[in-house]
């Protein structure tokens, strides 16, 4: 045969083995792609007659009929322990998971539904409050503005606070923020400061409560508030926030008003 003939015969044994392992590996097992890349080297082997020399010795060594079985013995053991040998240091892959027990082929042996739907976790509801002027008539709530005369020098008021939702607000406190000019004409019964020095002390007001239920109100919280002097003594503001252990977070950003206007004698 011809070397280019032979060139081409070995580069498609080649090919055909390894496109062999490669369909066994993904289908079967690594080990049987080992032993097709074996079967195919056996092959070469056996088409370029380089048996011939190693038979002629072992025929000549052992006899005739024993060759062919020590030839045979051989190659099956140099096949497994070359197989071994490379599943045991990790020269290739171990087998495709596919062929190993997972949850899913499990599952389907066993008629076992893993797609089961896991409900969403409901976020717990929280408390809310809403601050207003006192008033008798339920209808007119919440009253965020009013109009109070000016008697002695100060402005008498009564706030309140409404639990609304559907839960009652536990263990707060009410704060209540006059304006920066304002002042208590009188310190509000029920109701305590933060003693400091700073402005925020002397205008905030905290009273603590246990429970606010859903539609029930606070204790009213009483003031006597001093407006801010002319020309600014015409109205003034309110701020109320609220906290407690199961309202949501306190957010300055989001404090209710209150307006105040007043009405000179």
């Amino acid at each position: 045969m011809s070397t280019a003939k032979t060139v081409v015969r070995d580069v498609v044994a080649v090919l055909v083995t390894a496109a062999l392992a490669i369909l066994v590996d993904h289908y079967v097992s690594v080990e049987l792609a080992w032993t097709a890349v074996l079967a195919g080297c056996a092959a070469l082997v056996w088409l370029h007659e380089l048996h011939k020399p190693v038979g002629a010795w072992l025929i000549a060594f052992v006899g005739n009929h024993r060759s062919l079985v020590i030839v045979l013995v051989v190659m099956i053991l140099g096949a497994a322990a070359l197989a071994v040998f490379v599943r045991r240091f990790g020269g290739v892959p171990a087998p495709k998971s596919a062929h190993l027990p997972t949850v899913e082929n499990w599952a389907a042996k066993q008629k076992v539904k893993t797609d089961v739907p896991i409900p969403a976790t409901k976020r717990p509801s929280t408390a809310q409050l809403q601050f207003s002027f006192f008033t008798l008539g339920p209808k007119e709530f919440p009253i965020l503005e009013t109009t109070m005369p000016l008697v002695n020098g100060f402005v008498d008021l009564d706030i309140i606070a409404l639990g609304k939702g559907t839960i009652p607000a536990k263990n707060g406190w009410l704060t209540l923020i006059i304006c920066n000019e304002c002042r208590y004409a009188t310190e509000p019964p029920n109701m305590v400061a933060v003693p400091s020095d700073n402005v925020m002390s002397k205008i905030t007001r905290h009273m603590r409560f246990e429970e606010i239920y859903p539609g029930t109100i606070s204790w009213e919280m009483k003031l006597k508030i001093i407006p801010p002097p002319a020309p600014y003594d015409k109205a003034f503001l309110i701020a109320g926030r609220y906290v407690c252990d199961n309202c949501p977070p306190e957010d300055p950003a989001r404090q209710q008003v209150l307006r105040v206007n007043v009405r000179v004698p």
